[in-house]
């Protein structure tokens, strides 16, 4: 097991270039995302706002992948010079679009049945949990309001009953 993370570390460090896709999706993403919480004022732009970015998600993760699977495969390989190496690896970057046309269609699946079941597993959680602990008898927006400094909230759980308190324990334990 050592030995694999070894070997990961390894091919990270001797191909660095595979954190310039995350970096750039990652900066991307976020820009988009504050772009969409500006933009989409009502359920349809919402809506497509969501399934962009699960697209964006599923294009990266396919070629990204496929870049580490082109650079793990590239760590086997061995190079008389350095520079015949660094070219190898900088060619690296050019695998992304092949990965996204071959693994696309996988990383969507995946990324669509992630989103089932933990809509599943939310679903079946708040249902034990209504069952098992119950209500806690708050009002959401009185909750909305206290969650904006640790003081507001301090002072919300000493207004509390011990059965409440008890409640919102076991309800954190169950989300846990």
């Amino acid at each position: 097991m050592i030995k694999l993370f070894k070997d990961a570390v390894k091919v990270t460090n001797d191909n660095i270039i595979l954190a310039t896709p995350l970096i750039l999706f990652m900066w991307i993403l976020s820009m988009y995302v504050g772009f969409s919480k500006m933009s989409a004022n009502n359920v349809w732009l919402v809506l497509l706002s969501f399934v962009t970015t699960i697209f964006m998600t599923a294009a990266f993760f396919a070629g990204w992948f496929y870049m580490v699977k082109k650079a793990v495969k590239l760590s086997k390989e061995t190079f008389v010079l350095e520079s015949d190496k660094a070219k190898a690896t900088f060619n690296l970057i050019k695998k992304i679009p092949a990965g996204i046309g071959k693994y696309f269609w996988s990383f969507l699946g995946m990324i669509l049945l992630a989103i089932i079941i933990i809509a599943i597993t939310g679903t079946m959680t708040f249902k034990i949990g209504m069952a098992l602990i119950g209500n806690l008898g708050l009002d959401p927006s009185a909750v909305k309001d206290v969650l904006n400094s640790t003081a507001d909230m301090k002072a919300f759980l000493d207004t509390l009953t011990f059965e409440q308190l008890i409640k919102l324990n076991n309800w954190n334990m169950l989300i846990l």
